[in-house]
């Protein structure tokens, strides 16, 4: 995280951080990302506990699946639901999402970058997500993935932030996939920032990044 002046924001009622935790070999991985609900403090368990499973299931079927190696399972989703005044609610649901491709597997440090499109070029940091767990058939040489795998996981991208958006569980009838920024111009804001998520891209340059459980997210 970038150092920033001030106090951390406050978040905002109803923002919602997911982390989509796994492993490759012995790495261990987190994706995360960021909600705008109508949720807040009176969100019972059995209703958050279907919220992250359905976007478990919407990551699986659209981002681990078609982007990831076989090797790379993913196997909890966290979910952290704010309310206004800093309260904050918890809850883990277990899962299992394993990537279908096959073959042999990239370096480990090896990622593919989604790049975020959001409607405010300002919100700080270039938004984007490092999925790990890179199959060698995916790259026409070392560095570049082939128009084919681009293609496909593009499609999967825009369903990720389609089918996150339509999500519904109990009282939270309203999801959207954001940025959440909580810098601008190396000062912390008052209140985090949900931006929502207009659109993404693949980069078709390798990534090498890591997301790992004992790093703190960007």
């Amino acid at each position: 995280m970038p150092k920033a002046s001030g106090s951390p924001p406050a978040p905002f009622q109803g923002m919602l951080e997911v982390s989509y935790r796994g492993t490759l070999g012995a790495s261990s991985w987190n994706v995360d990302h960021g909600f705008i609900t109508n949720g807040g403090e009176f969100f019972p368990d059995p209703d958050f506990d279907i919220l992250l499973g359905e976007l478990f299931a919407i990551f699986a079927a659209q981002i681990v699946g078609p982007f990831c190696h076989q090797q790379m399972h993913f196997h909890e989703v966290w979910g952290h639901m704010f309310s206004a005044d800093g309260s904050r609610l918890r809850h883990r649901k277990a899962g299992m999402a394993i990537g279908t491709l096959t073959g042999p597997l990239a370096p480990a440090q090896c990622a593919t970058l989604i790049s975020w499109d959001v409607r405010d070029p300002g919100i700080g940091r270039h938004p984007c997500s490092y999925i790990p767990g890179v199959a060698i058939e995916s790259l026409v040489d070392e560095g570049h993935f082939t128009d084919e795998h681009l293609s496909e996981c593009n499609r999967r991208v825009a369903e990720y932030i389609r089918l996150a958006n339509q999500v519904t569980a109990g009282v939270v009838d309203h999801v959207r996939f954001c940025i959440l920024s909580r810098v601008q111009s190396k000062m912390y804001r008052p209140v985090v920032l949900g931006e929502p998520v207009t659109g993404g891209a693949v980069r078709r340059r390798l990534a090498t990044q890591r997301r790992r459980l004992d790093r703190e997210a960007q």
